[in-house]
């Protein structure tokens, strides 16, 4: 999934430049042949702390915008990606919730550090007190790519049957279809 989202946002008009941050050195060899920047991160942070990490080691330029978003987005779409950012471009801040609206799948924010990220259980709902707290100009979008998130098994069988047709999906067909066969491998055994 982490390749099919470089790509998608690679591909991405609205976006100029890609920055993976991750505790997991194997990542990097991956981002860089991907023409992304990897940031290791070190010991494993938290979301919240990354991103943080990300802004300072990456000294954004304060008129700079930034996008967060997630690399667990089987069904995102460059086509997305540019929607969601002319939407929100108007706005200091945009966000686009998770498919079952308690997640933040992306967040825009207009400058560096507008806000701390509050990424985490019930995130949507936390990203929009500390915006209206600061009295920010805000856009929610909702969109199907950018909002379905792979996070249980239920999400794995819903990309299973969903008519998404690139390499993350791809991927969990295959991985369903030896699963079936081990299964029924096993069956046979057991007679």
């Amino acid at each position: 999934m982490l390749d099919h989202v470089l790509l998608t946002l690679q591909r991405a008009q609205t976006i100029s430049s890609v920055t993976v941050v991750s505790a997991d050195r194997n990542v990097r060899r991956k981002v860089e042949k991907r023409g992304a920047r990897f940031i290791w991160e070190g010991r494993k942070r938290g979301l919240n702390s990354a991103i943080t990490l990300a802004q300072k080691r990456l000294k954004i330029e304060a008129n700079s915008s930034i996008l967060i978003i997630h690399a667990d987005l089987p069904t995102l779409s460059s086509g997305e990606v540019d929607a969601f950012v002319r939407a929100v471009r108007r706005y200091e801040i945009g966000i686009a919730p998770s498919k079952d609206g308690t997640g933040t799948n992306a967040l825009f924010l207009e400058t560096p550090n507008l806000i701390s990220t509050v990424f985490g259980r019930e995130s949507f709902h936390k990203h929009l007190r500390v915006i209206r707290k600061k009295a920010l100009r805000y856009k929610i979008i909702r969109l199907r790519g950018i909002g379905f998130d792979l996070d249980d098994t239920n999400d794995l069988q819903n990309l299973f049957r969903s008519p998404a047709r690139n390499e993350a999906s791809q991927f969990v067909r295959i991985l369903a279809q030896k699963r079936d066969k081990s299964s029924l491998r096993r069956l046979r055994d057991s007679f």
